[in-house]
């Protein structure tokens, strides 16, 4: 088995393996600033979690806010956002990033540090005395961009996060909470990336501090890899000199034929998750940092074809032509359009709705009309609140995989 494929699979954890670190029917709050606020690692953690896991209901609720320290900021003091916006909620778990603002973007400061160390602190007792079973995770703050952009004070403001960073993790091992470092995949996907094409890395972090959705494609994945997210969707090995299935992980396979190529059913416990190959920005980063295809193996091997190539087809979709070689080393699905994918997509936009759902019920109604007092807004809460759980049942119903039938045509 080739190398890449053979570490696939023998890092393949079952679905709904206890190793995973989240569990069914666990409550997600993430806290945070601006980068949270946006919510794009959210939304791609959400619907790894949903394609990776379709059976594992899990809740979530973005509590970022834009300029918030760990004093608190436009939402309230820290007292208020934590009762109101994450205590209130009964999560399971609990992930904070805070640090871009606390540093204050200049030279390290050591009063601001004091009060990052102490507000820090508060937070993590705060939310152990009144959730003593929540799983906490500390993330350290996210990269300020000093690679594209010449700092503009010696050492740059990301070394001053990296103090931040260092605190978090003394922290964390204080506590017992598990602790995820976003800074060092950030800095060294931009170092690579300027390396490769310097102008697009300059995209990446436009404004130096809030990253493209293809750095937080790189962020998604470093949390679910600290998590201990399975790196397989499926693989699937045939052979047609014996006419029989080698190997599966993750798949059923029946209805095998050979003839002059191959056909099969196959249905897939989990789907993988979709990528745009097309946009640059992402393309770079899948080059730069491997941004979540360490997590999305999806291998086919056929071994035993007489063809020098065949094109895959799946159901109606013409995926791709391979060489009889590449076949025989094993192909790599994930990266192609195939039914799979396009199902994948579906899930992915049902997340950004339901995302815009709970945004909309806390910050528009429960938060922004708090001094509405009178059964308008409470309608208006009760038919938000059912909305996003239809769509959450309908983001499930469109994470279940189906059976597919799988064609290798000779080209020739």
């Amino acid at each position: 088995m080739p190398a890449l494929l053979a570490a696939a699979v023998a890092m393949m954890a079952p679905v709904g393996n206890d190793a995973f670190f989240l569990h069914y029917n666990d409550r997600v709050v993430f806290y945070g600033d601006s980068i949270t606020d946006g919510g794009a690692y959210c939304r791609y953690v959400e619907s790894f979690v949903l394609t990776r896991f379709p059976n594992l209901a899990i809740s979530y609720l973005n509590a970022g806010w834009s300029g918030d320290r760990v004093t608190g900021g436009g939402g309230g003091s820290i007292d208020q956002r934590l009762e109101r916006d994450v205590i209130s909620r009964k999560p399971t778990v609990v992930t904070i990033m805070l640090g871009m603002n606390d540093g204050g973007n200049r030279s390290f400061d050591d009063k601001l540090f004091n009060l990052y160390q102490t507000g820090y602190e508060h937070i993590v007792q705060k939310l152990k005395a009144a959730l003593p079973l929540a799983r906490l995770v500390l993330i350290k703050p996210s990269a300020y961009d000093d690679v594209n952009v010449p700092p503009s004070f010696p050492g740059g403001y990301n070394s001053v996060l990296l103090k931040y960073s260092d605190y978090v993790d003394q922290l964390g091992k204080e506590n017992g909470c598990l602790v995820v470092d976003f800074n060092a995949p950030i800095v060294d996907m931009l170092t690579k990336a300027k390396g490769y094409d310097a102008e697009t890395a300059k995209r990446l972090i436009p404004d130096r501090i809030h990253p493209e959705p293809a750095g937080h494609l790189v962020m998604a994945e470093a949390l679910l890899k600290a998590w201990g997210a399975p790196t397989l969707v499926s693989y699937v090995e045939l052979d047609a000199n014996r006419g029989a299935i080698v190997d599966r992980k993750g798949a059923s396979v029946r209805e095998l034929k050979f003839d002059r190529g191959a056909s099969w059913v196959e249905e897939e416990e989990c789907l993988p998750f979709p990528l745009e190959y097309k946009n640059p920005r992402v393309a770079l980063a899948i080059r730069s940092a491997g941004a979540m295809t360490d997590l999305n193996k999806e291998g086919i091997r056929v071994r035993g074809l007489t063809a020098p190539a065949y094109k895959l087809r799946v159901d109606d979709v013409e995926v791709a032509e391979f060489s009889r070689q590449q076949l025989e080393d094993g192909i790599e699905l994930s990266s192609y359009d195939t039914p799979m994918t396009r199902q994948a997509w579906s899930v992915v936009l049902m997340t950004q709705q339901r995302a815009s759902l709970q945004y909309q019920q806390w910050r528009t109604v429960e938060i922004g009309l708090a001094d509405v007092k009178g059964i308008q807004r409470d309608n208006a809460l009760r038919a938000i609140d059912a909305l996003e759980q239809a769509t959450i049942r309908r983001q499930r119903e469109l994470a279940t995989p189906h059976p597919h039938r799988f064609a290798l045509i000779p080209t020739n």
